[in-house]
Formats: C-alpha cells, sequence, structure tokens
C-alpha cells in the first residue's frame, strides 16, 4: 500500500512538473522496483519531429550502464518540467541500442535544427558523436579533457579540480607532510597521475615530505596500521579504511566531493572540494522527493546543463551559447570553456 502510495504521488508530482511547459512531448522515467517507463517503444516517441528548435539527448538507457543513463535522463526531466517559455523538443537517444543505425540518425538530425547535444557519457563515445555531428555544440558526461575540441565540451567533474584545490590548501597551511593512500588499480592509476600534476603546479618536490601509498584493499589490517603510524599532519585517502570520525581529531582527512557527499556518515569530520553545499542539498532533496532515489554528480551535471541550455535558448543576441558564460546550478557556479570543458569555482567544506 505504502509504496504504490509512493508511486501515485511520484507520477503526480512530475506530470505537475512537466505540464507547467507545452511545446514538447517527452518520456517520463521512473525509477521504482516493478516499474520501468523507459521500457516499450517510449523513446521512439520523445520529440516533435516538427519543432523548430532540437537538443539531441545521448545516453545509455538499456544495458549495463543503464541506471547511470536513466538518472542523468530523470534530472534532464526535472530541469525541463520547472523551466518556463521552453521551445525546444529534447529527442533522447539510446546509445546503448545496438540496433541504432549511426548513419541514418546523421541523415535525419544534422541539418534538422539540432542546436545542441546532451551527453554522451563517456570519452570514447564523445569523439565518435562528435565526428558525426561535427558542427553541433556537444556537451559530454565525460571528465577526460583530451575530447574537448572546436565543439566539444568536457562537462564531468574532474578530480583534478578538488585536487588541486586540496593541495592549494595544504600549501598555504603549510601542512608538515601528507600521506596519500591510494588503491591499487586503475583508478589508483588515474587519482595518481591527478596528484602528480598537482604537486608540480604547486611546486611540491621531495622536500615537502608528501608520501605516495598504493595499497591492496584485501590487506586492509596493514594498511590502516600504516595510516595510523603515520606521523604527516594529513592523509588524503579514496576508501574510508578507518574510523574517519576518530582519525579526523588527530590529523586532516581530505578526499573527493564524491565519497564524503554520497556516503557521509563513513567520511564524517573529513575535507573535501566542492562549489555549493547549499545547492547541491536542495537539488538533491527536490530529486529525491520525485525519484525516490538520491542524484549522482552526473545527474546534478545533466541538470544544470539543460537549464542552462533551456535560458541561453531565450537569448535574443547569443541563442544556444553556453561558451564562457558565467553560470550557476546545484552543482555551484560554473563556466564552459573549449580548452577546459566545466570549470567550477570550489572551496574546501567539512563533512558534517
Amino acid at each position: 500500500m505504502f509504496c504504490a502510495m509512493r508511486f501515485f504521488l511520484s507520477i503526480f508530482l512530475i506530470f505537475n512538473l512537466i505540464s507547467c511547459s507545452s511545446q514538447r512531448n517527452i518520456t517520463i522515467p521512473q525509477k521504482h522496483e516493478n516499474i520501468d517507463l523507459l521500457k516499450d517503444d517510449n523513446l521512439k516517441k520523445i520529440a516533435s519531429e516538427n519543432a523548430y528548435n532540437k537538443v539531441l539527448v545521448l545516453l545509455p538507457l538499456s544495458g549495463k550502464n543503464s541506471e547511470l543513463g536513466k538518472g542523468i535522463l530523470n534530472a534532464c526531466i526535472l530541469a525541463i518540467g520547472e523551466s518556463e517559455n521552453v521551445n525546444i523538443d529534447f529527442i533522447v537517444i539510446d546509445t546503448a541500442d545496438r540496433s541504432l543505425d549511426k548513419n541514418q540518425l546523421v541523415r535525419k538530425y544534422e541539418n534538422n535544427h539540432v542546436k545542441a547535444i546532451v551527453g554522451p557519457v563517456f570519452f570514447t563515445e564523445a569523439k565518435r558523436y562528435g565526428a558525426l555531428f561535427p558542427k553541433i555544440p556537444m556537451f559530454t558526461f565525460s571528465n577526460n579533457i583530451k575530447a574537448n575540441s572546436k565543439h566539444i565540451f568536457t562537462c564531468g567533474l574532474s578530480p583534478q579540480d578538488e585536487i588541486n584545490e586540496i593541495l592549494a590548501y595544504a600549501r598555504r597551511k603549510e601542512m608538515n607532510g601528507l600521506l596519500i593512500m591510494l588503491p591499487k588499480g586503475s583508478y589508483g592509476d588515474e587519482i595518481e597521475q591527478y596528484l602528480k600534476n598537482s604537486m608540480k603546479n604547486f611546486d611540491f618536490d621531495e622536500d615537502s615530505n608528501v608520501e605516495i601509498m598504493r595499497y591492496n584493499k584485501m590487506n586492509k589490517e596493514n594498511t590502516m596500521k600504516y595510516v595510523e603510524d603515520s606521523d604527516k599532519d594529513a592523509v588524503f585517502l579514496l576508501d574510508p579504511l578507518l574510523d574517519i570520525p576518530n582519525l579526523t581529531r588527530h590529523v586532516t582527512v581530505f578526499t573527493l566531493s564524491s565519497n564524503a557527499l554520497q556516503n557521509r556518515e563513513d567520511w564524517l569530520g573529513s575535507v573535501f572540494a566542492f562549489s555549493s553545499i547549499q545547492e547541491l542539498f536542495n537539488f538533491s532533496e527536490k530529486y529525491k522527493m520525485v525519484f525516490n532515489h538520491t542524484p549522482s554528480v552526473l545527474d546534478m551535471v545533466g541538470y544544470d546543463i539543460v537549464r542552462a541550455i533551456i535560458e541561453s535558448s531565450n537569448d535574443k543576441h547569443e541563442p544556444f551559447v553556453l561558451e564562457n558564460r558565467v553560470m550557476q546550478g546545484c552543482i555551484g557556479e560554473f563556466t564552459i570553456t573549449k580548452d577546459k570543458g566545466l570549470k567550477r569555482n570550489l572551496r574546501l567544506y567539512e563533512s558534517e
């Protein structure tokens, strides 16, 4: 009974959001244990083919990454429903659909008033679709800046920016050493490269008392002891290896916002870089009320990009131009540039 009432309330809220804007026809995805409105052929009917202004939304809505794609699409729909005077049809394409004919896609939309592309999610897809649509601005969710070009803008939130802010803080505070604990594997390799790049930028050298330690997650006890025995003033962690609230009584614990915000109880007292916590919490509560689950960082980015595109479309002087504008969203204040993609103004927060 409770689940049924919750589902009805969610649908009611969604349709109230959508009904305030008229010139579009979109499918409503609803994450629920037994019901999935993304099934059937609804996605093929997602927009009017006669609308003058169109935006393609390229997301994985089937296959192994479908939950990721559905979460972002939920956020995009929320952004559309909250906006006034929307004169755009958003056409959603399932990038995981193996039957998708990309050449037919190009023929259909290349010269058909498509003003922007939201997505795709991954770097290789961004390069592939970017080559198919070389004249249309594309706002991909990848955080790999190698995808940036004259018309592709990476909008995934890169750990590099957060790491820069953390190391800048450590420099300003003249901390007596920093222990960086990274798991073995490709993710640890990636973060280590980001850290080394930042260390060069902030003139960290061998005399800076910075130590990078790679550990095996299967050997947790030895790893925990290594952290406890360290004489450093601060430690950078990607996993809650110890009792973080207790550890923060003795040293400063740094982590990434994706850890601190999505697993808050495990990271109480840790320090991380973000743009606007209040904006994030406001959006998160609104999203959870409608879709019954917590939004990811990429969901927030999708929401902000769609809102920015809608607002830009109403600009008589530079419609559909987001580059170099200062924008405000649930991820805080941000700009989008050709060489760097999406960049936020960050500050440090302590997890509470």
